[in-house]
């Protein structure tokens, strides 16, 4: 009977072993792509402050980038972007209303709302619950 046991021991050993190096790996590769993604390209330009940059300033600021943005571009029709405050790889582009018929109609596999609301507030939840 111990030779028995013994070999199930190590069997389950083994069996752990296997499962922490995919969950490891798994771990990392999602990592390294969270984090080395390639930020997008916008071809419209982009509103930044002129001084301190920092992202607590976004967060508490971004109403004035949202004028200044408006002022020079979307009054005249253009798009803008900004600093995302949350994910600063993925800014937020600013479009004037002459395109809400066009995003409004757009596929939801192209643009969906809902699913950015979600990481939008989920993002926003983290960060108001992470203050407390």
């Amino acid at each position: 009977m111990p030779a028995i046991r013994v070999r199930f021991v190590q069997s389950r050993e083994n069996e752990m072993s296997t499962t922490l190096i995919i969950v490891a790996v798994v771990t990392t590769i999602f990592f390294l792509w969270k984090f080395l993604a390639p930020q997008p390209k916008l071809k419209i330009p982009h509103v930044q402050f002129r001084s301190d940059n920092s992202m607590a300033r976004y967060r508490a600021e971004t109403k004035t980038l949202m004028g200044e943005g408006y002022e020079k571009y979307t009054r005249n029709g253009q798009a803008f972007s900004i600093r995302n405050a949350y994910n600063p790889k993925r800014p937020i582009a600013i479009l004037p209303m002459k395109y809400l018929e066009e995003v409004k109609n757009a596929p939801q596999t192209g643009l969906s709302y809902p699913l950015v609301s979600e990481r939008v507030f989920t993002n926003l939840g983290d960060q108001c619950f992470n203050k407390i």
